[in-house]
């Protein structure tokens, strides 16, 4: 029990944390908004470790985690598609791209995992994605798994 309320204040301090970084982003103050956000990604031991991996290293790690805590990683998610943003306004048009591109595929991991808890946000959060990604800009792996969402019952 106590282990499971250590978890949940965690996720609610990461999802605090994320808010502010979303608002600093939309006032402006983009540095500030970039070192939250990899301050707030080096609080989890293993999103830290897998963040910063080549788009391939990081989609293969992501469909072998067994054990996925999809409030987790719906939080990582978000804030990997925040940096994605954050890139984009540097003109750093590339690493963005890829990191809007892990951001899709972990948040059709999420989706797909436990589609008893699909939060909006998460829903609104792939369609956002969609709008801005081509098909063909994607990996094998993350078109199969938006298949598999578009074919589901969402």
């Amino acid at each position: 029990m106590q282990e499971r309320d250590f978890l949940l204040r965690q996720l609610q301090v990461f999802a605090q944390a994320l808010a502010e970084a979303i608002s600093m982003r939309l006032q402006g103050k983009i540095l500030e908004a970039n070192y939250m956000l990899d301050d707030l990604i080096r609080t989890d031991k293993e999103a830290k470790e897998i963040v910063d991996m080549p788009l391939d290293k990081f989609i293969a790690h992501v469909d072998l985690i067994q054990s996925f805590d999809v409030a987790k990683w719906a939080l990582v998610a978000e804030a990997l598609y925040e940096k994605a943003l954050i890139f984009e306004v540097n003109a750093q048009f590339e690493i963005a791209r890829s990191y809007e591109i892990k951001a899709m595929h972990l948040v059709l991991e999420v989706l797909l995992s436990d589609p008893e808890t699909y939060r909006q946000s998460t829903v609104d959060l792939l369609r956002q994605m969609r709008a801005h990604i081509e098909s063909n800009e994607l990996p094998a792996s993350t078109v199969r798994l938006l298949a598999e969402f578009a074919a589901g019952p969402n």
